[in-house]
């Protein structure tokens, strides 16, 4: 088990830092709508992987050696070649200094739950997490590790990419106010630096994922 976890750390750190999910969850608690609309929110995202991980089992992505080495070097070149360009292009536009905030942010500040349910789908599908989950899974299937152990990593892909949603609101939930000044101080921080934040994440895992590709092909 502890081979296979740690096949998956690239693909489990990749999951936990989505500034974006993070970014959304706190504006919601700010807003009317507070727990619940950030609830849907990250309800939004559990749907759609929580489809994904669900369609990987029923495939049979949990038995040993279900996918070919070269298929999933295959997947990790590519995820990385993608975050490699998205991500080089980001650092070669320049931030116009007067740019509003980014339309998912306006439309999250007044969304009740139901909005902010369908926008957490549609963020869960443009989100690079998407490939990175699908980079987890590559790495489950074309291991040779037993059913139960891939079934365990399949859950803590799963769980990593919800701790954006299940750390601010529980926090909220358990301290109150207390968490309220930290996690806005979190999310201004984290809006203020989002161009850096993004291009480093999408630079950076792209070469891991491009590199451990490489050496497995």
């Amino acid at each position: 088990m502890g081979a296979l976890i740690s096949a998956l750390l690239p693909e489990i750190v990749g999951l936990i830092i989505t500034p974006a999910a993070v970014v959304g969850a706190v504006l919601l608690l700010e807003s009317r709508g507070g727990v619940r609309a950030a609830a849907s929110f990250g309800a939004g995202f559990l749907v759609l992987y929580a489809v994904i991980t669900l369609a990987a089992i029923i495939g049979g992505a949990a038995n040993p050696g279900a996918q070919d080495d070269d298929v999933s070097a295959a997947i990790g070149i590519a995820v990385g070649c993608v975050f490699l360009a998205v991500g080089g292009l980001q650092l070669l536009r320049r931030p116009r200094p007067d740019a509003p905030p980014p339309g998912w942010i306006r439309h999250l500040d007044q969304a009740g739950p139901a909005v902010a349910f369908v926008i957490g789908v549609v963020m869960a599908l443009v989100n690079p997490n998407l490939l990175i989950l699908l980079s987890g899974i590559g790495v489950i299937a074309s291991s040779d590790q037993s059913s139960l152990v891939s079934l365990v990593g399949l859950v803590a892909l799963f769980v990593a990419a919800m701790l954006d949603f299940i750390v601010p609101i529980g926090l909220y939930v358990v301290l109150g106010d207390r968490a309220r000044t930290a996690l806005v101080h979190v999310k201004q921080w984290m809006l203020r630096h989002n161009r850096a934040l993004s291009i480093a994440v999408l630079l950076g895992f792209g070469v891991l994922f491009l590199g451990r590709g490489l050496g497995s092909a």
